[in-house]
């Protein structure tokens, strides 16, 4: 699941999430997440919201016997500084307009997974031309479950001019192993 957006305060949004599993039990959950994210607000640091959504989750996750990796940011799209929390993503990079890729480590547990856990705050900035990738764990999947070699795919398609079909040609199954997740990607590239 994914939501994008804006805060009160003119801030870009974004969240990315994954639910364990496939079929109908994770899509709820999913379903459950997403909508815990919007009753829980977008104004508060991103560490506190995934904290809230973690203790309106808690009760859901646990009957489905599941949990869920989520990385939540905030952008000042005028500035590019940015803080974000992640649940035990751990896949987003800043794709530099230099063409140097950098990973973005998760800063707690996926949410269900430790009961009562915390999220740190991490700062970043983006230079115009450089831009987030947010992923779902099926994208390292389709590059074979190497972060190694999805980088080095981020690079290479960094190198596309149109921001539209370097996700596109990151996403692309064809010619690849059979890739039985879902692949969500999400760019915020500041200009």
């Amino acid at each position: 699941f994914y939501d994008l957006g804006s805060t009160g305060s003119g801030h870009f949004r974004m969240t990315v999430g994954d639910a364990m599993g496939k079929g109908v039990g994770p899509g709820l959950v999913a379903g459950a997440a997403r909508s815990a994210f919007a009753d829980a607000g977008w104004e508060a640091d991103p560490s506190r919201i995934l904290r809230e959504v973690s203790d309106r989750l808690d009760g859901t996750l646990a009957r489905a016997g599941s949990f869920a990796s989520v990385f939540h940011a905030v952008v000042d799209p005028a500035t590019g500084t940015g803080v974000y929390a992640d649940a035990g993503q751990g896949l987003t990079h800043i794709l530099r307009a230099d063409g140097t890729v950098e990973r973005l480590p998760p800063t707690g547990p996926p949410l269900g997974l430790v009961p009562g856990a915390s999220w740190a705050q991490h700062p970043f900035s983006l230079a115009p031309g450089d831009a987030v990738l947010v992923p779902t764990d099926g994208l390292l999947d389709l590059h074979g479950g190497d972060l190694g070699v999805l980088a080095t795919a981020m690079t290479e398609c960094r190198k596309l001019d149109d921001t539209d079909k370097a996700v596109r040609a990151l996403c692309d199954r064809r010619g690849k192993s059979v890739v039985l997740d879902d692949i969500t990607a999400v760019l915020f590239q500041r200009t």
